[in-house]
């Protein structure tokens, strides 16, 4: 036999069920349980800091990405700029199951631009972008002729 647990939320995560099968036999009642653990799958919820930072040519720049869920996954961290792989000048460290860190040492106009944080765990990715932007410099989108 089998038992269908319907309209599972996260606020079930980690819920204990005990299922409880009663059987009558000639010498009376046998009664026998067990008990299982659901784990909720949910995407990961994530933070990427800090939010469009705004800095000088050859400062440092830290980014860090943070993931949490329901069940304290163990998470993988994929770092992307302009939608591509990181490149050389970005050094991607992890500082826990659930911290990334990517780190520019001395930032110049080439890495000026968006950084992504991709962060998948069992039920699938989320990606969280922040916009590096130099100081001084300013971006406009629109037509400048009316």
């Amino acid at each position: 036999r089998s038992i269908t647990v319907s309209n599972v939320t996260i606020a079930d995560c980690d819920a204990v069920i005990t299922c409880t099968a009663e059987n009558t036999n000639r010498d009376g009642r046998q009664n026998t349980s067990g008990s299982v653990t659901i784990q909720v799958l949910d995407l990961p919820s994530v933070s990427l800091t800090p939010v469009d930072p705004v800095v000088n040519a050859t400062d440092i720049v830290t980014l860090t990405c943070t993931a949490d869920d329901c069940v304290s996954s163990t998470f993988s961290f994929t770092w992307f700029f302009e939608e591509e792989a990181v490149g050389s000048s970005v050094v991607v460290t992890s500082v826990n199951q659930s911290t990334s860190i990517a780190s520019i040492s001395s930032i110049s106009g080439s890495d000026f631009g968006m950084y992504t944080c991709q962060v998948t765990n069992r039920a699938g990715s989320v990606n969280v972008t922040t916009s590096v932007r130099e100081m001084g410099s300013i971006s406009f989108t629109g037509d400048l002729s009316a």
